[in-house]
């Protein structure tokens, strides 16, 4: 008997180190009871021998064993190394996965902004036939009307205006489709020159007051004589103010208020336009200035003209190497858009904060 320990406590102590649960144990034992035999085979003998024992034999188990052992490490660390490559391969295709998830969302979302693309120019090329066709169709009655030759001076007078009125309303649809083409090919230059934007602005306002005053707009201006000068087309920045008043001109209800604002800040100068009109919704701010995006088609068809205005006026604001931003606090409130350009006397170009 071992001192303090019976085989079986032995073989019991050794199996709760970790270390040595799998460690051979070969027991020797002088008692021939088979349950014994059995209970420390059970408890995590791997053999056993009666003694008196041969050493050879002895010799041979314990060889047996120690190979039997050497193998099940070679295994186990095989099946370890192949569980990690497994994990390993498990984790790749997930992110794989991953990945092409990404992707088809991605391309889902690109899909869906084609699909939208198609409907808006496609709702945009009805808009352009509408409105080519209506002064047209105006024009022609007129004409039609005229060649019987049964009017007097005063409805003639009147016919001759509205001729007149409609032919240049046709003039400037066709002028602001030859400049989206331009300004999508990249084609429309700049004839630079140093450009006095109060005079610009005051031109602009000249060609908008009718308008104004036909809707009893009050138009009011509070421009700043010592903003510096710009270099650019005094031509484009005037289509730009008068964009812009024109949209608030159009957008505001009859009796309100449209007004302009110069100024200067640092090396910038600023174009402020405010309107009391309808304002503009939160979910429509973002696409303001986008091609072919009408914030609200009943709006195009309402107030008429094929809603390119503002996405002219960004890339002129833009080829002036300047910025336009947009306020509204919502429907009913009003907007503000306020154009910034760098003026001559800076000798680093400006940061704008978008």
């Amino acid at each position: 008997m071992m001192p303090y320990l019976s085989g079986n406590q032995l073989v019991q102590q050794l199996r709760t180190h970790p270390e040595l649960d799998t460690t051979p144990v070969v027991m020797l034992t002088a008692k021939a009871d088979d349950e014994l035999r059995v209970q420390l085979l059970r408890q995590g003998a791997q053999d056993y021998l009666m003694k008196p024992f041969s050493v050879e034999e002895l010799k041979a188990r314990v060889g047996n064993l120690i190979a039997i052992k050497r193998v099940r490490d070679l295994l186990q660390e095989e099946l370890a190394s192949q569980n990690h490559d497994l994990e390993a391969l498990v984790e790749e295709v997930s992110l794989r996965r991953r990945e092409l998830q990404i992707a088809l969302n991605a391309l889902q979302h690109q899909a869906e902004e084609l699909e939208q693309a198609n409907r808006l120019k496609d709702e945009f090329l009805a808009i352009v036939s509408h409105e080519l066709r209506t002064p047209l169709n105006s024009i022609l009655g007129w004409a039609e009307a005229l060649r019987t030759r049964q009017f007097n001076e005063t409805i003639t007078n009147r016919a001759l205006e509205t001729i007149e009125r409609n032919a240049r309303l046709q003039t400037q649809l066709i002028e602001n489709l030859l400049d989206i083409s331009r300004l999508l090919r990249g084609k429309l230059l700049l004839n630079r020159h140093s450009v006095d934007l109060k005079t610009v602005i005051e031109a602009a306002m000249q060609t908008v007051q009718p308008e104004a005053t036909a809707k009893a707009i009050h138009l009011e201006a509070t421009l700043n004589d010592a903003v510096y000068p710009i270099s650019g087309d005094s031509d484009r920045l005037r289509q730009v103010v008068e964009n812009l008043l024109a949209n608030a001109i159009k957008f505001t209800s009859e009796g309100g208020r449209v007004a302009v604002r110069l100024d200067q800040q640092h090396a910038e100068a600023r174009i402020q336009v405010s309107d009391t009109g309808q304002g503009i919704r939160a979910e429509v701010l973002p696409h303001i200035f986008d091609y072919f995006r009408q914030a609200d088609s009943s709006n195009t068809r309402r107030h008429g003209g094929l809603g390119l205005g503002l996405a002219i006026v960004r890339q002129l604001v833009e080829l002036h190497g300047g910025i336009i931003q947009v306020e509204s606090a919502g429907e009913g409130q009003g907007a503000t858009f306020t154009v910034i350009l760098p003026l001559i006397e800076t000798s680093t170009p400006p940061v704008y904060l978008r």
